[in-house]
């Protein structure tokens, strides 16, 4: 991250929008089937995994681009959360404990670089997001459950990128229904 950033600095001296959207999910971690862990079942490794890539990457990414957001003059960060921050699931522990320290980084980076006016926010989907790479797996698992695709985060991420709010977590669905995006009908994965 100390190399990406210096490299954006070559480039420019200000950054205005950083978007964290770093996500390993159970199924990524080895077994694809494996979409629940029982704590007493995670390895110290697999959950080592988890809490680097969903919340030691956006805090380096947060970090080291600090600089750049902090010296804008108006900036605005987005990372992307989950419901299960709020309410997590039983096998998905790391996943949970990594997104809600998300969200815990986030409005604490919200109080630190508010006089710098950097907006921090966080986005919850409000549903479950599918990616093509783990659709049949996860349906077949978990038939029923309703996904929609990683399209929908784009207006709210769109709205909060201009900076207008900080130290909030939004919900992506609610929020596209609210303003007129449509609810998850309108983004749902088939």
């Amino acid at each position: 991250m100390r190399r990406v950033a210096a490299a954006v600095a070559e480039r420019s001296t200000a950054l205005r929008v950083l978007v964290n959207a770093a996500a390993l999910r159970m199924h990524q971690l080895g077994d694809p089937e494996a979409f629940r862990t029982p704590v007493l079942e995670l390895s110290v490794d697999e959950w080592d995994r988890v809490v680097a890539a969903d919340l030691r990457g956006p805090f380096l990414c947060c970090r080291y681009l600090g600089p750049l957001l902090t010296g804008a003059g108006g900036a605005s960060v987005v990372n992307f959360s989950a419901r299960a921050a709020v309410r997590p699931d039983a096998g998905r522990a790391p996943y949970a404990a990594s997104k809600a320290g998300l969200d815990a980084l986030t409005r604490t980076l919200a109080l630190e670089w508010g006089d710098a006016r950097v907006a921090v926010n966080s986005l919850d989907p409000g549903a479950r997001v599918i990616t093509e790479d783990h659709r049949a797996g996860a349906r077949a698992k978990e038939p029923g459950v309703r996904y929609v695709t990683p399209e929908a985060m784009v207006p709210p991420t769109l709205y909060l990128a201009r900076g207008t709010v900080t130290g909030q977590r939004i919900d992506a669905m609610a929020w596209n229904a609210a303003n007129g995006f449509g609810g998850p009908d309108r983004w749902e994965a088939r």
